[in-house]
C-alpha cells in the first residue's frame, strides 16, 4: 500500500506493520480462535503457519468475519511504537491515522478503520 508508505515517510510517530494480506489459512485460523478448541484452534494455526497459543488468548475473539479486508489484500493493521514498545495512546494512534489520512489525501482514495469506529484502532482499510 503506497499510502502506508507515505504516512511513514510523514509522520514523525513510527509504527510497524503487523499485519496485511492474509491467506484464507490465515483467517480461519483466526476465526476459530475464541470459538473452537484449543486443539482444532492450534491445527488450524499449523496449517496456516502460525504459532500456538495457549488456553487463555484462545478465549479472546480477534476478528467478526471470514469476509476479512485482509483476504482482499485492502488492509492492514499497523501499531505505533514509542520507545521500543507498541504505544496505544491517544497521541500515538491518532499520529498515525492523521498520516494515513493524508496519505489517501495525496494518492486521492479513501480509507476507513478504527479511527472512525471506535474500536480495532490499528486497522485501516481502503474503500473501494
Amino acid at each position: 500500500m503506497q499510502i502506508i508508505v507515505y504516512a511513514a515517510e510523514k509522520t514523525l510517530q513510527t509504527f510497524i506493520v503487523n499485519e496485511g494480506k492474509r491467506t484464507i489459512e490465515t483467517q480461519t485460523a483466526y476465526y476459530a480462535q475464541g470459538r473452537q478448541s484449543l486443539g482444532e484452534v492450534n491445527r488450524l494455526r499449523k496449517i496456516a503457519g502460525l504459532a500456538p497459543i495457549n488456553e487463555a488468548t484462545n478465549k479472546k475473539i480477534v476478528t467478526k468475519t471470514m469476509n476479512s479486508k485482509h483476504i482482499k489484500g485492502i488492509a492492514a493493521d499497523l501499531y505505533p511504537i514509542t520507545a521500543g514498545r507498541v504505544d496505544s495512546s491517544k497521541s500515538a494512534l491518532s499520529r498515525v491515522a492523521d498520516a494515513m489520512k493524508a496519505g489517501a489525501k495525496f494518492y486521492n482514495v479513501q480509507i476507513d478503520g478504527g479511527f472512525n469506529w471506535g474500536w480495532d484502532y490499528y486497522h485501516y482499510v481502503l474503500k473501494l
